[in-house]
């Protein structure tokens, strides 16, 4: 007799079993996670979708294989996959670091350097809870919290999951570890759901962000410049190879001295990085390297600003040896290379603009912007020069003189999608929705008449194809907040 413990093996679990591999190799394909140890969850997550799409297991890979990243067959297996356990101050002793050490550090440097502003990066953050503490740390460490200009960032590719983050509302299971003080000053309780207080809710940007891809750093999607990464239990889905190509990649995201901290399981691999470990408990740091003596080639060439990724140049000429850390974000080397031009050509309004660039995705943004003015001052129908400068009052959150400065780049040029896209998640943080949803929908429009694999300008290489699917999700993510889907607001 059958034990009524043990399911039966059924027609729909064996013809998932045969298409076990297939799955495996398309996840770490497309998303680059490594999910051997996920199988049972995998196969659950599959029939699941059998049932919710009417297929069998073999259609359903075989649709997953032509999708887009915005396909809702996709979204419905990396919503299973990706599901981490998170809640507010998880780990207590990295928060308690955190909370006793790093913040009230970089606190202090920024006041000594009157640079009232702090950058914080939640790199796979599921359902916001960790950038959200973050958020509560910093109005208990911050009394004149409004002089500063506080950016939060929290990304990932479970739109489902961010979805709950930007609303807000969450349950006892997420409340387990928090400090009860920490729970009546920041939440309203409904029901059996906790609602976080607007305030804090409106700190934080969250934006669809896919680790794997060589899309950051960028100015394009706020992961520059960061003082404080944290990525925790994030590496433990990805293999060696692209473990070493992120760690780079965060590096080359921080500031000098800036902090990244990682999960407890994660595996630190930073040789060559320019990070340190600070402490066994996954705290990095990002060191001072020495500027090496810069080889210039004895050889200009000439090459056309179509190829140029970042900076947008207006400019037909560049010269070889600019162009190379141009592509990579080398953006100090760019800078002092740049500033021997600006000697030579003092007069140039396109060597300003690649300066205000470099400065800006430094950081430095009052530079930035004074280097932006020069530049206009000199060619005031740049669109590129005033893109930088509304990127640049963007991070300084004067958000009406960057709508000001974005409009004016739209009107020298109608087709610079990237220009429309910030504009749009401008005026959603505005709460301009429907002008905001509208202009989104003008940058997809233009996405989706170009070549798919040619390469959107100013977006850090990403081709016009993938572009449209993340102007897709962050559609998704807008409407949604608002309670409707993607599908109702066409």
């Amino acid at each position: 007799m059958m034990n009524d413990k043990i399911k039966p093996i059924t027609k729909l679990d064996e013809q998932i079993k045969r298409c076990e591999e297939g799955y495996l190799l398309f996840i770490s394909h497309r998303l680059g996670i490594i999910a051997t140890k996920q199988v049972r969850e995998l196969n659950k997550i599959v029939k699941e979708a059998c049932q919710k799409f009417n297929c069998n297991p073999a259609e359903y890979l075989s649709l997953l294989q032509k999708s887009t990243n915005s396909s809702p067959l996709l979204e419905h297996l990396v919503s299973g996959i990706t599901i981490g356990e998170t809640y507010f101050f998880r780990d207590k002793y990295q928060m308690q670091i955190l909370y006793e050490e790093v913040l009230p550090e970089l606190i202090q440097k920024k006041r000594l350097e009157k640079q009232l502003n702090l950058r914080i990066w939640s790199a796979g953050c599921s359902s916001g809870e960790e950038i959200y503490t973050i958020a509560m740390m910093l109005e208990e460490l911050l009394p004149d919290i409004n002089a500063w200009i506080i950016n939060l960032l929290a990304t990932d590719i479970n739109i489902n999951a961010m979805q709950k983050g930007i609303k807000g509302c969450f349950s006892d299971w997420s409340m387990r570890s928090i400090n009860p003080d920490y729970l009546r000053k920041y939440f309203t309780q409904k029901d059996r759901s906790y609602i976080l207080t607007p305030t804090l809710r409106e700190r934080v940007n969250f934006n669809y962000l896919n680790l794997k891809e060589d899309t950051y750093p960028s100015m394009f999607n706020s992961t520059n410049a960061q003082d404080l990464i944290i990525c925790r239990n994030v590496m433990i889905y990805f293999d060696a190879n692209h473990i070493g190509k992120m760690m780079t990649k965060f590096a080359n995201c921080l500031t000098d001295k800036g902090y990244m901290l990682l999960g407890a399981s994660d595996p630190i691999l930073i040789d060559s990085t320019g990070l340190i470990n600070k402490n066994r408990h996954s705290l990095l740091q990002k060191t001072t390297v020495e500027k090496k003596e810069i080889i210039k080639p004895n050889i200009t060439v000439s090459i056309k600003p179509k190829k140029v990724i970042r900076p947008l140049l207006a400019k037909p000429v560049i010269n070889a040896d600019i162009l190379t850390p141009l592509k990579k974000g080398e953006w100090e080397t760019v800078l002092t290379l740049i500033k021997e031009k600006e000697i030579k050509e003092p007069k140039s309004g396109f060597v300003k603009s690649v300066k205000a660039t470099a400065l800006a995705n430094l950081g430095k943004l009052d530079l930035a912007i004074i280097s932006c003015k020069e530049s206009l001052a000199l060619d005031s129908t740049n669109k590129y020069t005033h893109y930088t400068y509304a990127l640049a009052l963007l991070e300084l959150n004067q958000v009406n003189e960057a709508e000001t400065e974005f409009r004016k780049t739209i009107f020298l040029d109608r087709k610079l999608i990237v220009a429309h896209f910030q504009l749009g998640l401008l005026l959603m943080k505005k709460n301009q929705r429907e002008n905001g949803l509208k202009t989104l929908k003008t940058a997809l429009s233009i996405a989706l008449s170009e070549p798919k694999d040619k390469t959107v300008p100013g977006s850090n290489g990403i081709a016009f194809g993938r572009f449209s699917e993340i102007l897709e999700q962050e559609i998704n993510i807008y409407s949604i907040k608002h309670g409707e889907s993607y599908a109702n607001t066409n």
